[in-house]
């Protein structure tokens, strides 16, 4: 027969294991519905890169980088590359 110590001990591992139980589920509903958002974001920014719109922003942002690499080649590699102005540091 089990007495009311064994009863309680018994109650509170149910107990636990329930708690244990919901955390996990909540997990891991968690983290499929970051799955999710990352995908839809994924599949927006396809979407964008494949418009006309993304072309254009893409080839803009080439563009800047090349001018970066060049200035930073005249002066004389990356240890000497301050986009926000001479003598900042």
């Amino acid at each position: 027969m089990i007495d009311w110590r064994e009863s309680l001990r018994l109650q509170k591992e149910g107990e636990e294991r329930e708690r244990f139980t919901r955390e996990m589920m909540a997990q891991w509903l968690t983290n499929c519905l970051y799955a999710i958002q990352i995908k839809k974001q994924a599949e927006a920014a396809v979407r964008l890169v494949n418009s006309p719109e993304g072309i254009k922003a893409m080839n803009e942002a080439a563009v800047v980088a090349e001018k970066t690499i060049e200035q930073i080649g005249r002066r004389g590699g990356w240890m000497y590359f301050r986009p926000w102005g001479p003598n900042k540091w």
